[in-house]
This record gives structure tokens, C-alpha cells and sequence, in this order.
């Protein structure tokens, strides 16, 4: 990640972000950013893989409910209140 950072900031000089501390600060989240992704991937696929064995979703299955209709209104929002906390205790 450090050898990224020289490159990172040359090719967002003469950019909107070239004024003042703004250039270091996006060649960092841009480059946390390539790197901190795997982290997130695999806590959302341990969460979704848990979710969809849960009752719930076998209920809706039983019901009828299509593949869509599932995973928007039973996998996303219980994804998504299941990895917000994981992410504030890393």
C-alpha cells in the first residue's frame, strides 16, 4: 500500500482534489479502499450464507415467495443489520 501512495497522489495532481491535503487524503481512501474490500466481502457472504438457512426464508420459500422477493425483503435487511455492527467492532 505505501509504494501505491507516490503514484496515487501524481495522477490526482492537476485533478479538482489538487488543493492543499485533499490529494493525500484521497490517494489513502482510494487505496484503503482496493484493499479494505475482502474484509467486507467475506463478512456479507458469512451473513448471507447464515440468513438463508434461517426459518424465515424457508417460510417464504413455502409461501411462494420468488427468489427476488426474498432476497430484497428478507436477506438485504437482515445483511445489512448484521454487518453494520460487525464493521463498528473491527
Amino acid at each position: 500500500m505505501l509504494s501505491l501512495t507516490p503514484i496515487m497522489q501524481s495522477r490526482l495532481r492537476g485533478t479538482a482534489l489538487d488543493s492543499g491535503s485533499l490529494v493525500t487524503i484521497a490517494s489513502l481512501v482510494i487505496i484503503l479502499g482496493l484493499f479494505g474490500w475482502a474484509y467486507l466481502a467475506r463478512v456479507v457472504r458469512g451473513q448471507v450464507l447464515s440468513i438463508r438457512e434461517q426459518e424465515f426464508v424457508e417460510a417464504a420459500q413455502a409461501y411462494g415467495a420468488s427468489h427476488r422477493s426474498i432476497i430484497l425483503r428478507q436477506i438485504i435487511p437482515n445483511v445489512i443489520m448484521g454487518v453494520v455492527p460487525a464493521l463498528v467492532r473491527h
